[in-house]
């Protein structure tokens, strides 16, 4: 079946009704609400709150529509509710525009199929539009009945550019294996459309071991893409994947991801200014609110193009305390490590104006670090090392030849500690309710002065963090949700 869009008649015959598109036009089956139960519809102009709306999109009853296949220009209109039938593809060549107000509804599909989950995978070339508004987000989310919804209950966003990687070619890790998946080339102004007021939720599904699909994945995605306020929230890996490519990115937020805030690798380049990451307690796993790498495997740590990110108000609120370590065969698990910042294998790295607090250290480094360039500059580090058996680590660990756990040394001699001491600060932000996953405040009481950044990306932004104060509230508007389910 492919997904052709709609003509007048077809979308006035299926309102109420689940609807089937193929070649030859459409069938009808069930009525279905948009969480994924039958249910009798709401009469005509019914809002779901006691109300009545004659705007389509506020409607309770909405159509859903199951999508196995894009294959020219399409469009999601708000007026109805997208099923994603296993991995999606916008090909080479097409647009897939989505109105603001829409969601999309994934699912893990049939047992014993990983690749039957439900995920959107736009191809390089291709192009997705999806320009929310504040009071109209766009969301992405899980078919599961509302209270059933859960971290890895579908894949989540894949968007492959031509951008430049090192790797040359590559094909996405947890795609199958086919061309399709292929991202990378030589075109860092690539333009694979516009993210703006989205949110997605309960992705990051495990395909095959050690390849998960992350809530979104930039892969060789170039700067002339829009990425502006997006959230990623409950999802079982990391929030913002950027493998390579020079995407540039504002209003980033993350909520109780499994592993990382944002992971990069493959010479990623790019800008991001304003990102809020908050952390789940409850997970015991390497989750890092930053993790930079240059490369996977050691004969890709030295690859060109190099990492070198260049990042400014952030404020990354780490799990706030140490989570239970688990019991496997009647022993302890293996032993887990939380940083703000784990920077390694030879990544470069800027890092301005940000605010770090809550973590098992505030930095770390990991070898090899010969060829890093790490800039650090204007941030504060508080309230790290929180694990009563280990020395604070606000900045990070004093590592030692010869050192035990946490005190080994892991980066041949790279001194974290005299990278971050000078130009930074330990101090308390004043962050009120930095660990609240229900109604969380990300501004400091009053504005921290901060270091000019020079670059005509940044918006000019004299204080740390990714918030001005407690009365700046982007990160809590309502196209947000924050909540620990």
């Amino acid at each position: 079946m492919r997904y052709l869009g709609w003509s007048t008649a077809a979308a006035l015959a299926l309102v109420g009704c689940a609807a089937f598109l193929d070649v030859d036009g459409y069938t009808e089956s069930s009525t279905r609400t948009a969480d994924g139960d039958a249910s009798t519809p709401l009469a005509d102009g019914a809002a779901g709150d006691g109300t009545t709306t004659t705007d389509p999109c506020l409607r309770a009853d909405k159509p859903v529509v199951e999508v196995t296949e894009i294959t020219e220009d399409a469009t999601f209109s708000c007026a109805r509710t997208y099923l994603l039938k296993g991995q999606v593809f916008v090909p080479p060549g097409k647009t897939l525009t989505i109105e603001p107000g829409t969601t999309i509804l994934g699912q893990r599909g049939l047992a014993g199929d990983p690749l039957a989950v439900s995920l959107l995978v736009v191809q390089a070339g291709g192009r997705i539009v999806a320009d929310g508004k504040v009071d109209r987000p766009i969301v992405f989310t899980s078919a599961a009945p509302k209270g059933q919804q859960k971290p890895g209950d579908w894949g989540g966003l894949v968007i492959l550019g031509q951008a430049r990687v090192n790797q040359g070619e590559k094909l996405f890790e947890a795609g199958d294996g086919t061309s399709r998946y292929t991202f990378g080339g030589d075109d860092d102004d690539g333009d694979s459309g516009v993210l703006r007021y989205v949110r997605l939720e309960y992705g990051g599904f495990t395909v095959f071991q050690n390849k998960e699909v992350n809530g979104i994945t930039f892969a060789g995605v170039g700067r002339k893409t829009l990425v502006d306020y997006v959230q990623v929230r409950m999802v079982t890996d990391d929030c913002f994947e950027l493998f390579g490519g020079t995407v540039n990115a504002k209003h980033l937020l993350c909520q109780y991801n499994q592993d990382d805030g944002i992971d990069w690798d493959f010479g990623y380049r790019g800008k991001l200014q304003f990102v809020v990451v908050q952390q789940d307690p409850g997970i015991y796993d390497d989750a890092n609110g930053f993790e930079g790498d240059n490369g996977g495997l050691p004969a890709e740590w030295d690859r060109e193009p190099q990492s070198e990110p260049t990042i400014a108000n952030a404020t990354l609120c780490g799990p706030g305390r140490m989570p239970t370590r688990p019991v496997i065969d009647g022993g302890a698990g293996p032993l887990r490590r939380r940083y703000g910042m784990l920077l390694r294998r030879n990544t470069n790295a800027h890092i301005f104006n940000s605010v770090v607090v809550g973590f098992e250290a505030g930095l770390n480094a990991q070898k090899p670090m010969e060829r890093s360039t790490i800039e650090l500059k204007g941030n504060v580090f508080f309230g790290n090392g929180w694990n009563p058996t280990r020395a604070p680590a606000d900045l990070g660990f004093a590592e030692t030849d010869g050192g035990v756990d946490f005190f080994a040394d892991d980066d041949d001699g790279f001194d974290e500690l005299a990278l971050a001491t000078p130009g930074n600060a330990v101090a308390d932000p004043g962050i009120a309710r930095c660990f609240d996953p229900r109604a969380p405040s990300f501004g400091p009481i009053g504005e921290l002065p901060a270091t000019a950044v020079s670059d005509p990306f940044f918006t000019p932004a004299p204080y740390k963090g990714a918030l001005r104060d407690s009365r700046d509230v982007w990160a809590t508007e309502r196209w947000t949700v924050w909540d620990d389910k």
